[in-house]
């Protein structure tokens, strides 16, 4: 046997001994906290979006880390970059529990290194419970839950669940008055027998989606990194997705053309099927287990803008633009925004998820051995892509460029456009098909070795293998059309041993304070997603390296805790969208690179007084890429030393809340430093604050309600990323100039209802 299958059989061997072990039951005086969880309301402010919660900042790049999302112990996509996470889950009122996790223990636990949110569904209660949620903003939001649980008989129980999300975003676009449509339906039956001490279910889910919601819009770039709106646009109220629903692609398998509607196109229906169930034994071991088959049919719609040009830069007398489809050659004068369409259709994933726990109290620790097993199908999943050109404009038209020929003495399209003003079709096409595989097995443990010292370990070892087949390059050079699969494919089969550890020791000097250290180290391989480009992405493990240390102090008013934090990651795998600086041109290419951040992070709450409580976060952190060289466009380019696109150095949070009687009142405030807009750090945006508040009104124990405002301080919130800006390596010549970009959610007054009973 080889060594991989060696230490499989040692783990095992392991976790058998321990199971062996025949002990007289001892009163149980730890309290296990592997993993902690903590609370996670602040994770569901997010001040980007409204379908899913913020991503935690833990140094590294967002566009790998974003937060991982969770349901009754399993993930609830396999790969995100197939089908994101907020199509297929929701924070839908149907949870009995939700916690935020570490990125330790989101390695261990999920293989994934990040932090993560963890939801458990309602599962039937001991006697009938309801709640009926309502939630509307002051753009037009319809938000609805309805949850039911209670008894039937001889030890049956039910949950019912029911959500619809009808967002109109913070714009009016005419491709929908509705841009995320979301429904959510949930129903599980359950059974407890053998006195309680065991129990099994069943849960079906179905979701369906269809989001056309682009946080894209363009404003004027300044030289300190602020913006301002162009005339007109203000930032957060522009529909800068085209206005026409209908869109002209090339499909990938006939290479014929073809209009297909945005939203029925890349709609997300999801159905589900969990198995799970719970034993407690006598000799009070605990097993949990659950399985779920997934079944998918999803596609996505996520527009690339470039750069933004002037028609004044252009002679008129040989160089026009007019609006497509316009029979009486309109000419039109202004900006043009330069943009690269993206459609992946619907395609098919299938996907088998299980995990078994195992675990039992013993006197001064706890002991949990897991197994976790996945199986995913992806089924010829493409993205279509095009040029074009559009109006800077609310709800804008498309343009086509057109050049005078004397020789024909008229009007010709430019840069090859057809009558639709979209030329390169599938330019960037993607594919890839096929399988993979993840099976782990982790052992999670808490041990008080003192009463004043204790140590949570945990391992992970996992085999995470693929195989399918991709549109390479070389095959797409030798296809006599390369915009669509005319020639052949190339199959590919890689396999990741993957190994991950951590240990946080405690150590309680007095009852009020004490030092805490943890070291961690983290292995991942790479998705079959990685070989949707044309180049080889060169897949490697990635290593995460994991240190830190400080100390902590806590009592009847304050909870201090203070840390220094180390972290590395090697080998990221990254499938972004370049821009050519003269063409304006886009293109997609898979690169890797390795970042690295030290940091200090301090987190406090006080509770001066009754009713008051106050939490503060302090993070000074300095991430930077490494080993970050490519070339594209026949440039070479080195982005090694520079900061991390869209993480901030400085981050400040505060977060007041005070309770009287049946008001609570809140806030929350969340201070970025400046941060680079794009990978050469030649264009910066400005320190920002991301601000909430809100009034709790409980009527009684059945109904409560709750008016909340997101950007109280209504700030232009240019954030995230600037289009286009990948390969921006002189950031002067932007300066005073429009471009197009990410933005916060603009000021909204939002308004909840809840009903229990």
């Amino acid at each position: 046997m080889n060594k991989k299958t060696n230490l499989l059989f040692l783990v095992l061997g392991m976790a058998n001994m321990l199971l062996a072990q025949e002990k007289s039951a001892v009163k149980d005086t730890v309290q296990y906290a592997a993993p902690k969880q903590e609370a996670a309301s602040n994770v569901l402010l997010n001040a980007s979006v409204d379908d899913g919660p913020r991503s935690i900042n833990v140094g590294l790049p967002l566009g790998t880390t974003g937060t991982v999302v969770s349901e009754n112990g399993l993930l609830v996509s396999f790969d995100p970059q197939g089908q994101k996470p907020a199509q297929v889950w929701r924070s839908d009122g149907s949870f009995s529990k939700v916690s935020s996790l570490t990125l330790s223990q989101t390695a261990i636990l999920y293989g994934d290194v990040c932090a993560s949110v963890s939801t458990y569904t309602h599962r039937g209660t001991d006697s009938f419970n309801g709640n009926i949620g309502f939630t509307t903003n002051s753009f037009g939001l319809l938000r609805g839950n309805v949850t039911l649980s209670g008894p039937m008989k001889n030890g049956w129980y039910y949950a019912l669940n029911g959500f619809i999300n009808l967002d109109p975003s913070n714009y009016r676009s005419d491709v929908s008055r509705f841009l995320d449509k979301t429904y959510i339906f949930k129903g599980t039956l359950r059974k407890v027998y053998n006195g309680g001490k065991g129990e099994i279910g069943i849960l079906y889910k179905y979701s369906g989606s269809r989001n056309a919601i682009d946080k894209n819009t363009p404003y004027i770039y300044r030289s300190d990194g602020s913006v301002d709106a162009l005339p007109g646009l203000k930032i957060g109220s522009v529909a800068y997705t085209p206005r026409d629903r209908k869109v002209i692609v090339m499909n990938a398998f006939t290479g014929e053309k073809e209009q297909v509607d945005l939203l029925d196109a890349t709609r997300s229906e999801t159905h589900a099927v969990e198995l799970f169930g719970k034993n407690k034994f006598d000799n009070g071991f605990n097993l949990d287990y659950i399985v779920r088959y997934n079944y998918a049919n999803s596609g996505l719609y996520s527009p690339n803008f470039n750069d933004i040009i002037s028609t004044d830069s252009y002679n008129s007398s040989d160089t026009r633009f007019i609006y497509a489809g316009n029979e009486n050659e309109q000419v039109y004068t202004g900006y043009v925004q330069r943009a690269m369409g993206s459609i992946v259709p619907q395609s098919k994933k299938h996907a088998l998820l299980s995990r078994i726990e195992l675990s039992k109290k013993f006197d001064t620790h706890k002991l949990t051995i897991g197994f976790s097993g996945e199986y995913y199908r992806v089924d010829h999943f493409n993205r279509l892509t095009y040029s074009y050109l559009q109006e800077v404009a609310n709800n804008p038209r498309q343009l086509i460029q057109q050049t005078w020929n004397a020789d024909a003495g008229q009007w010709v399209n430019a840069n090859d456009a057809d009558e639709y003003g979209q030329w390169k079709y599938n330019g960037s096409l993607q594919y890839y098909n096929g399988h993979e595989g993840r099976v782990a097995l982790y052992l999670l443990e808490n041990w008080n070795i003192t009463p004043r010292l204790n140590l949570e370990f945990g391992a992970r070892i996992e085999n995470h293998s693929f195989s399918g087949d991709w549109y390479s390059e070389a095959m797409r050079s030798a296809a006599p059309d390369r915009r669509w699969f005319s020639g052949d494919t190339e199959d590919v089969s890689r396999n990741f041993f993957n190994k991950s550890f951590s240990a946080a020791l405690t150590w309680k000097v007095t009852r009020q304070w004490g030092f805490i250290a943890e070291a961690s180290y983290f292995e991942k391989g790479g998705h079959l997603s990685a070989y949707s480009g044309a180049d080889d992405p060169a897949l490697k493990q990635s290593h995460t390296p994991y240190f830190s240390g400080g100390f902590y102090y806590n009592n009847s008013w304050i909870s201090l805790i203070t840390k220094v934090t180390r972290v590395q990651m090697s080998n990221i795998g990254v499938n972004g969208t370049f821009n050519n600086e003269e063409t304006g041109e886009s293109l997609k290419k898979t690169f890797n690179y390795d970042v690295q951040t030290l940091g200090w992070t301090t987190d406090v709450i006080l509770r001066p007084f009754k009713g008051f409580n106050l939490h503060f976060l302090l993070t000074l952190q300095n991430p930077e890429y490494k080993k970050f060289e490519f070339d594209v466009f026949g440039k070479q380019y080195d982005y090694s030393g520079n900061s991390l696109r869209s993480i901030s150095k400085t981050l400040i949070e505060i977060d007041p809340s005070y309770s009287v009687g049946k008001f609570k009142i809140w806030a929350s405030a969340r201070y970025f430093s400046k941060e680079a807009a794009n990978y050469p750090n030649s264009v910066y945006f400005a320190a920002r604050w991301e601000t909430f508040a809100g009034l709790d009104y409980k009527y009684n124990k059945a109904v409560s309600f709750s008016l909340s405002a997101v950007n109280l301080l209504n700030q232009a919130g240019a954030q995230g990323s600037i289009s286009g800006g990948n390969t921006i390596t002189d950031g002067s010549k932007y300066y005073d100039k429009p471009l197009a970009g990410t933005y916060i959610r603009p000021f909204t007054v939002e308004l909840k209802t809840k009903i229990s009973f």
